[in-house]
C-alpha cells in the first residue's frame, strides 16, 4: 500500500476539483480516501467547500504564506504548470489549504491537531456598557479608537475611564464582558480593574460616603487606589473583600465551585458567611458554601492573564481547557471523562493561536485534539 505525501494528495484533490483527474489518479485518490474515516471527512470537506482567496487568507493567516506558496509551486509537476501567473496563484491558493491540512493529518507520528474546519480565534477587547438610564454602549474593536461616552466618561484604546465625574445622587453603571472578550476599567477614584472574559462589574459612577463598593461576577484583577477614609469593597454573592489599597484578583464564576481571591500586594480581609480571613501577599483564599481555606500560592498562575499570558503548573486538562474556553469562545468535549484529569504544565500568550498550544500538549503522547469549528474534541492518544 503506497504512502502518499501531502502534496501528492493535494495535487489529486486539486485535479478532482478541476475535473481534470485521470482514471488512474482517481483510483489512487479513492484508495487513499478509503483508508480511514478521517481521510474521507477531509476529502469531502475540501470538495464541498467553496475556496476563494480571501477565505484562504483568513483561515490560514497564521501560516507563512510565502513558504507554502513556494513549496506548492516547487511540488507541482513542471509539465503541468500553468503559465498564467494569476491562474498559478489561484491553483496554489487551493493547494495551500489542502497541503496544510494534509500535513496536519500525515505527520510521521500522526499526532498533529486536526484543523480542517478550525475557527477558534483569541478573544478581543470588547464589552457592553450599561449606563444608569439603561442606555447600552458597545465598546471595543467595533468602535476602534477613542470614544466619548458621556460627560467625563470616555474610552481610550481598551480602557473605559471615569475622570472628574460628579453626581448629585448615586448612579450605577454596569460593564459586561462577553465570552471571548476583555476590557480595562478606570474608576473615578483612580482604581484600575482588568476584567476577563464572561465577567460583569456593577459600580457607582462616582464614590460618595465612607466606602467604595462594587459588585463582581466572573473574574477581575484590581489595582486599588489607597484611601484610608474610604475602604474599597468587592461583593460577589455573600462574599465581601475589603481593602484600603492593594493589588489582587478575584475569580467568581457561577459555574465554578470556589470563589478565589489571590493577593499580589497589600492586604485584604475576606468575609463569607460567618467566616473571616486576612490575606497577605502570596496567599489565596478559596470559599465554597461559606467554607474557607487559605494557602500560599504562586500568584502568577492566577494573575498572569492580566499581562496577556496564561500560566499552568501541573493543572488538570479539564481546568486548563475550561479557563481557555472563555477566552477562545470554544466548546470542549471528552471521549472519556478521565482524560480531563491528566495534568499538564505550560504557558500560552493570550493572543496566540490555540492550535500551537494544543499541538505541544499532543507531543506528550497522552491525548489528541480534533478541532471542528469552535468545538474541540479530546480523545486518547
Amino acid at each position: 500500500m503506497k504512502d502518499y505525501t501531502p502534496f501528492e494528495i493535494a495535487e489529486l484533490i486539486l485535479a478532482k476539483r478541476n475535473n481534470s483527474i485521470t482514471g488512474g489518479e482517481e483510483r489512487n485518490l479513492n484508495e487513499w480516501k478509503n483508508r480511514s474515516d478521517r481521510n474521507e471527512l477531509l476529502y469531502k470537506r475540501l470538495l464541498e467547500e467553496n475556496i476563494d482567496a480571501d477565505a484562504v487568507e483568513r483561515r490560514f493567516e497564521g501560516y507563512d504564506y510565502d513558504k507554502y506558496y513556494k513549496d506548492c509551486c516547487k511540488k507541482i509537476d513542471k509539465s503541468k504548470r500553468i503559465k498564467s501567473i494569476e491562474i498559478l496563484k489561484w491553483a496554489a491558493l487551493i493547494l495551500i489549504p489542502v497541503a496544510v491540512l494534509s500535513l496536519v493529518y500525515f505527520r510521521d507520528s500522526g499526532t498533529k491537531v486536526y484543523q480542517a474546519m478550525a475557527d477558534i480565534r483569541p478573544g478581543t477587547s470588547n464589552a457592553v456598557l450599561i449606563l444608569s438610564d439603561g442606555e447600552k454602549v458597545t465598546l471595543g474593536d467595533k468602535n476602534a479608537g477613542d470614544l466619548i461616552v458621556k460627560d467625563n466618561i470616555k474610552v481610550e484604546s481598551d480602557t473605559l475611564k471615569y475622570e472628574n465625574v460628579t453626581t448629585e445622587k448615586i448612579a450605577f453603571n454596569t460593564i459586561i464582558i462577553p465570552r471571548g472578550g476583555e476590557f480595562v476599567l478606570k474608576l473615578s477614584d483612580g482604581t484600575k480593574i482588568w476584567l476577563n472574559a464572561e465577567s460583569e462589574l456593577k459600580y457607582p459612577v462616582s464614590f460618595t460616603g465612607n466606602e467604595r463598593k462594587v459588585y463582581l461576577k466572573g473574574e477581575g484583577f484590581f489595582e486599588v487606589t489607597k484611601n484610608e477614609k474610604s475602604p474599597f469593597k468587592v461583593v460577589t454573592n455573600d462574599h465581601v473583600i475589603s481593602v484600603l489599597g492593594t493589588e489582587f484578583s478575584i475569580r467568581a464564576y457561577s459555574d465554578e465551585k470556589y470563589i478565589t481571591t489571590t493577593l499580589e500586594s497589600g492586604k485584604v480581609s475576606i468575609d463569607a458567611g460567618n467566616r473571616h480571613a486576612e490575606l497577605h501577599p502570596g496567599q489565596q483564599s478559596n470559599v465554597s458554601n461559606s467554607e474557607m481555606t487559605v494557602k500560599e500560592v504562586n500568584t502568577q498562575l492566577y494573575t498572569a492573564w492580566r499581562n496577556n499570558k496564561y500560566v499552568f503548573d501541573n493543572q488538570s486538562l479539564r481546568e486548563i481547557l475550561h479557563t481557555l474556553s472563555r477566552w477562545y469562545d470554544m466548546e470542549v468535549d471528552y471521549d472519556q471523562y478521565n482524560l480531563g484529569d491528566i495534568r499538564f504544565t505550560g504557558e500560552l500568550m493570550k493572543y496566540s493561536n490555540i492550535t500551537d498550544f494544543l499541538e505541544k500538549l499532543e507531543t506528550l503522547e497522552k491525548v489528541r485534539f480534533d478541532i471542528n469549528g469552535k468545538k474541540v474534541r479530546v480523545s486518547p492518544y
